[in-house]
């Protein structure tokens, strides 16, 4: 039996996702080294709706601005402001992290690039840690 190009390709992806599912196992086993940030975030405690961050009416309305404001205000006063908006930057495509909405992170990374952003000189992680 030959193996067609539609079988290779899948092969190849199939390859590609365990590569990338094996290159999470890491992350995982180290536990909560990479992402003990998260625990830390004003938007965590109980005294905030799980759902604030992702405002749910429609972009351009003045009900959204509320809702964004309202997440914005959160995020003013978290500890981990800046990696919670550098994870943003290179993982979440939606909602309210690091005090920026979706269209806000966009402009920021066209006018800075992902990998300038990434060398942002404020880490709450490096702070604590000394």
């Amino acid at each position: 039996m030959s193996t067609n190009a539609r079988t290779i390709r899948v092969k190849i992806q199939d390859r590609s996702l365990d590569a990338e599912l094996a290159a999470l196992v890491p992350d995982v086993e180290r536990g909560s080294a990479e992402y003990d940030w998260r625990r830390r975030g004003a938007c965590t405690g109980a005294e905030h709706d799980p759902d604030l961050m992702w405002p749910t009416a429609a972009p351009g309305t003045q009900a959204r601005d509320r809702q964004a404001a309202e997440a914005k205000s959160v995020c003013n006063t978290c500890p981990v402001k800046t990696r919670c908006l550098q994870w943003a930057v290179e993982h979440e495509q939606w909602g309210i992290w690091g005090g920026l909405d979706e269209d806000e992170r966009e402009r920021l990374i066209r006018r800075r690039g992902r990998p300038a952003f990434l060398e942002f000189p404020f880490n709450e992680d490096a702070k604590d840690a000394a």
